[in-house]
């Protein structure tokens, strides 16, 4: 027969296992606040290093703000003159050489020939072209008064200089002149110039 005496109280029997139940209780205890307090800490040390980049990037801002500003303002005198400049360079393309086209005109007109106007015509289309016309009122005189007429017109439009830039040469007066002091043979004409029109790029 075997018999078996426990001389130990069951208030002092102790768990033959590493972690007991009070143990676990007891570190619980310590370790639930102290995570809890590392969670807080490190969230307060987030929001205190949010709020510091903050104040840091809107002092950086009161700085930068009126550069921006200017720089947006420079911007616009920048887009401003671009413009200016391209309307400058595109009046210049489409700029027919009046002086020079005038120089041919005398240069080809014979001595019996007389301007009485000269007419420079230019304007602006809606499609972005600027034309020119040339209107030449004026009177001839001699034997040779209605050939010098027919000749001052074939020889500009074949000019060299104003052949490419014509469209037309026309003379939608031609007639004899009624003045009283005025010859038999003399006439007085008008001459329609049209030169190409020139459109703005």
């Amino acid at each position: 027969m075997n018999l078996r005496i426990d001389l130990i109280l069951a208030t002092e029997q102790r768990s033959a296992s590493v972690l007991s139940g009070k143990m676990i209780l007891r570190i619980s205890c310590i370790t639930v606040p102290l995570i809890l307090l590392t969670i807080i800490g490190l969230a307060g040390t987030k929001i205190w290093r949010t709020n510091s980049e903050l104040s840091a990037l809107e002092q950086q801002w009161a700085i930068d703000k009126p550069k921006q500003e200017a720089a947006v303002l420079l911007r616009g005198l920048l887009a401003q003159n671009n413009d200016m400049s391209a309307a400058t360079l595109a009046w210049k393309k489409t700029h027919l050489d009046i002086c020079k086209v005038l120089s041919e005109i005398i240069k080809e007109t014979q001595s019996n020939v007389q301007f009485d106007l000269l007419r420079l015509n230019e304007s602006l289309q809606p499609n972005g072209t600027r034309t020119y016309s040339i209107v030449i009122k004026g009177r001839s005189y001699g034997e040779e008064a209605e050939s010098s007429v027919l000749a001052l017109r074939k020889r500009l439009s074949a000019n060299v200089y104003l052949d490419p830039l014509l469209v037309k040469v026309e003379v939608p007066v031609f007639k004899g002149d009624d003045s009283p002091t005025a010859e038999k043979t003399d006439r007085i004409f008008q001459i329609d110039c049209q030169f190409e029109p020139r459109k703005f790029e």
